[in-house]
């Protein structure tokens, strides 16, 4: 009979690892990495510092972004699964060179910098402009309806979330919250959103994506079901996002194309498309 070496899975072991190592070329972890690392300014967040001259040294905003930017493209929201990840997986461990932020540091950063986090993201689409990744001919804009955690203050507070990363700010927020409250009634706290099927707890969610390489340029969400009462609004805000960032005076009047399905037809449709076929800007 065959005779084989015996091993056991559960064990510890000391390796010794090189972190950039294991931040392998054409992965979402390099990605995240060389991006803060080199193209991102994260000098946005030192304003709210106040430890010049006293107090203890923070975490850098570099670390504690790459750790919640890889968190969320696993989907982990939780600030207390965060710190697990950087205590136990090796690519958490490789983006935090092996620092473990305390959960309450992770929540109080997405808490306090929401805004920052969000202008980072604009820097993101900078850079693939400046990577010809975004093409610009054809956008294709679609809405889907999602659940979410939400507190009824915050859902009066206004409709429109400022893109696809103030989703994932407040699950996290939302997460966060919970943990510290167990008996959370989730249910009670989901905001409200009327469709064509009645009231929901949901959001309708709404991404503009470039044909190029399918690049997400807009994402927002609103408390409206129907879709067409949003679509001017997202062609406006993708209009004055190309128009600050300096990557297109006026999209719209380049021949650019933008497709919708049916669920955004409704009487104002002739209106929007006379308009954009003869490039004059949008009346209502």
């Amino acid at each position: 009979m065959p005779r084989f070496k015996a091993y056991n899975y559960d064990q510890n072991a000391m390796v010794v690892i090189n972190y950039q190592d294991q931040l392998q070329l054409g992965t979402f972890e390099h990605a995240v990495h060389y991006l803060i690392e080199h193209k991102l300014d994260v000098s946005v967040f030192h304003p709210k510092y106040r430890n010049d001259a006293t107090g203890r040294l923070a975490y850098d905003p570099a670390i504690l972004l790459k750790i919640i930017l890889f968190a969320y493209s696993k989907g982990i929201t939780s600030s207390r699964e965060m710190q697990w990840s950087c205590e136990t997986n090796i690519i958490f461990k490789a983006l935090s060179c092996d620092t473990v932020p305390h959960f309450t540091t992770l929540a109080s950063f997405v808490s306090r910098h929401a805004d920052e986090i969000e202008v980072l993201f604009e820097q993101v689409l900078l850079v693939c402009h400046e990577q010809g990744l975004l093409g610009n001919e054809l956008f294709a804009i679609d809405g889907c309806k999602m659940c979410r955690v939400r507190s009824k203050s915050w859902a009066r507070s206004g409709s429109k979330l400022r893109g696809l990363i103030r989703h994932h700010l407040l699950k996290h927020y939302a997460r966060d919250e919970a943990e510290k409250e167990a008996d959370l009634d989730r249910d009670i706290r989901r905001a409200k959103m009327t469709t064509s099927k009645g009231t929901i707890q949901g959001y309708n969610g709404l991404a503009t994506v470039g044909k190029k390489h399918q690049i997400i340029i807009d994402a927002q969400a609103f408390d409206e079901g129907q879709e067409h009462q949003t679509l001017q609004l997202v062609m406006r805000t993708v209009e004055a996002r190309f128009k600050k960032l300096g990557m297109a005076e006026s999209i719209y009047q380049k021949g650019t194309i933008v497709t919708v399905d049916i669920g955004f037809a409704n009487p104002m449709w002739p209106t929007v498309s006379h308009q954009r076929r003869h490039g004059e800007p949008m009346s209502k």
